[in-house]
């Protein structure tokens, strides 16, 4: 931290998904890639989309859209992965991968341009909504995000 430093201000990526943008902080992301096909997890939960090999590393691959019931479409030419550092560092979710609709963009967030808003869907991968700007966005519940990877890639160890 340097002197001076605002630290009510804080830097975050606004991930377009589906029909949300989803709102990360800086720090979970270790880097943006192209989308590529994973490794299919056989028997996995729709929202596991596989596993995707990253810097000679398999980590699993998250569908947020998925997870939440809603429908996603197919991965087009604008997809990218987000390789997030794990808040937990469980075993199978240290990093991981999520699927996003298009380049996800840095933002300034501090509390003159952001506000709580009422749930505009029931999901336990969802800790909020907000409003940032002109946008609504949802913030994830990365712990139980984590913990739901966690377990689908121990059951993977186990039958491999």
């Amino acid at each position: 931290m340097s002197p001076g430093e605002d630290l009510s201000r804080i830097r975050a990526f606004l991930v377009p998904l589906g029909e949300f943008q989803m709102l990360l902080p800086n720090a979970t992301v270790a880097e943006v890639v192209d989308y590529h096909v994973p490794r299919p997890v056989e028997g996995a939960p729709a929202w596991m989309l596989g596993i995707y090999n990253w810097r000679g590393r398999d980590l699993p691959l998250y569908s947020q859209e998925h997870a939440m019931g809603q429908r996603a479409p197919a991965p087009d030419r604008r997809a990218r992965i987000l390789i997030i550092n794990g808040l937990t560092q469980a075993r199978g979710a240290a990093q991981y991968g999520i699927v996003t609709r298009g380049i996800p963009h840095l933002v300034m967030v501090d509390r003159n341009n952001i506000e709580a808003r009422e749930q505009m869907l029931k999901s336990p991968v969802v800790r909020a909504f907000a409003r940032l700007d002109d946008a609504n966005v949802l913030i994830p519940d990365l712990d139980r995000v984590e913990a739901m990877l966690a377990g689908v890639m121990a059951n993977v160890s186990a039958s491999a």
